[in-house]
């Protein structure tokens, strides 16, 4: 299930937004196997939580980077602290992380606070790879990075 919220608006859970301007899809524990198999463009999930300052000073780069890549890319939110499970499942420890998956295929991570020109350049290195099974790795990481296929669980 996609909740759909609006600032200042409560959700279905009573929750009000306190960040991100406009509509925003945020995702659940249940509807993230759907969502990541079923989007035709790279897929990028920000996993966040409210009580988080990182997050707050992260969330106009982060709707800048969806503003700019317009077509390019779906951005779609998860609240750790709603859905715990896919957020242990994915080792998320620090928040904001973001991973970017392609084809079902998780591509790339960022965690923390990292400028606009950084986050930008390492989606768009990404996206403008040939292959969705293409990873591309940070400066700091071994060319043999491991591939990282989301699978179902049962």
């Amino acid at each position: 299930m996609v909740v759909w919220r609006t600032e200042g608006k409560a959700n279905s859970n009573g929750e009000r937004t306190m960040r991100h301007s406009g509509h925003q899809t945020y995702l659940t524990d249940r509807s993230f196997e759907h969502e990541i198999l079923r989007s035709r463009l790279p897929l990028l999930v920000e996993f966040w939580a409210k009580w988080s300052g990182g997050c707050h000073i992260m969330a106009p780069i982060v709707d800048s980077l969806r503003d700019s890549l317009a077509g390019r890319i779906t951005l779609m939110h998860m609240n750790i602290d709603l859905c715990p499970r896919t957020a242990r499942r994915f080792c998320v420890h620090t928040v904001p992380t973001l991973l970017l998956f392609r084809r079902g295929t998780l591509v790339d991570s960022i965690s923390g606070i990292v400028p606009r020109s950084v986050l930008f350049q390492q989606v768009v290195r990404n996206l403008d790879a040939p292959d969705a099974a293409t990873f591309i790795p940070r400066a700091d990481e071994s060319r043999n990075a491991p591939q990282q296929q989301y699978e179902n669980e049962s």
